[in-house]
């Protein structure tokens, strides 16, 4: 759209047109750039929708080449349609003249340029998902060029009976478990606005920012939603593998601080007793035969809302591997819809 609008604006000579006419010109360039990128942006995000679906890596490319020459067709036709409105030097004017624009030098190079910005936003897009929702942001501004002080609410995921399960389906079954496990859990992630820390074998790390708004629930609520998802992949699960998946969870929060580390690789990490403490809750669910436990710090945050369906069994205050003081601790139970 930006590119489009410039290519509007800077195509009159100023010393042959008035600034009125400039002016007007200039509006007309950047509602139909806002036309155009809407075009090119609505396939940018059906092809993100549709890409998931194929499972191998040439259908994808496929897709998005696809994807990119269709609607660099579509741009060329809707300033075809809009020629009364946008006066842009070579636009065709006539049915004649758009299929001889369609075999024309400048169409291939709007071909190429539709695919460059392609690959630049793809690639952005895929750095954010590498890195995690969020933190590609954080690297550029700087966020946490220094170590900063954070409360935060950490939720360790982990396959229960992982051993018994990667003896039982090789390796290679194993591994591909795992990715379709993480694959459905994207959906309850992207829900409740949570940030992947990483990824440990069988085992997430999510993470939430606890400020201003913040519900707690909503964290419950992604553990639930994951769950259900399961459920509702079971046949799958156990025609592909024989087996289902079932995860325990550990919930804690504190303040905690995060930094930039690495040169040769960076990343955002975490230090503090309060990530430590969430796993070691979470390997704690064996013991109480709970799927998820939390602690009483969590259920102490603001906008603690408990509901229909939902209940806190406390277990006391229990005495945590590597802490000195006691950790009040709650098993979560709820009803699976």
């Amino acid at each position: 759209m930006v590119a489009y609008f410039i290519l509007g604006f800077l195509q009159f000579d100023r010393s042959v047109f008035s600034k009125e006419f400039i002016a007007l010109n200039g509006i007309y360039s950047f509602w139909s750039g806002l036309f155009i990128g809407l075009i090119w942006g609505s396939f940018f995000k059906i092809t993100i929708l549709f890409r998931d679906r194929f499972t191998s890596y040439l259908g994808i490319v496929l897709l998005i080449a696809f994807a990119n020459v269709l609607s660099a067709f579509l741009m060329v036709y809707s300033l075809f349609l809009l020629e009364k409105t946008v006066k842009l030097v070579e636009m065709p004017q006539t049915l004649s003249q758009l299929y001889q624009f369609y075999q024309s030098q400048m169409f291939y190079a709007l071909l190429l340029y539709c695919f460059i910005v392609s690959l630049f936003f793809q690639f952005l897009y895929e750095m954010d998902r590498k890195l995690g929702r969020g933190v590609l942001i954080n690297f550029i501004l700087g966020r946490y060029h220094r170590p900063k002080e954070e409360q935060r609410v950490f939720l360790f995921m982990d396959l229960k009976s992982s051993t018994y399960y990667a003896e039982k389906l090789g390796h290679l079954k194993y591994s591909c478990l795992i990715q379709d496990c993480f694959h459905h859990l994207s959906s309850a992630v992207v829900k409740s606005d949570a940030q992947i820390y990483q990824f440990v074998g069988d085992e997430v790390v999510l993470s939430w920012e606890v400020k201003k708004g913040f519900e707690t629930h909503t964290c419950l609520q992604c553990f639930i939603d994951f769950t259900n998802t399961l459920e509702t992949k079971k046949e799958y699960y156990l025609k592909q593998y024989s087996m289902f998946p079932i995860f325990k969870a550990g919930l804690h929060t504190g303040k905690i601080m995060v930094a930039q580390v690495g040169q040769s690789k960076s990343e955002i990490a975490y230090h503090g007793d309060v990530i430590n403490t969430a796993s070691r809750v979470q390997g704690l669910c064996n013991i109480y035969n709970s799927r998820l436990l939390l602690t009483g710090d969590f259920l102490m945050l603001p906008n603690s809302e408990q509901k229909t369906g939902w209940n806190y069994e406390g277990l006391g205050n229990i005495v945590i591997k590597g802490k000195k003081n006691r950790v009040e601790l709650f098993s979560f139970k709820y009803t699976v819809n």
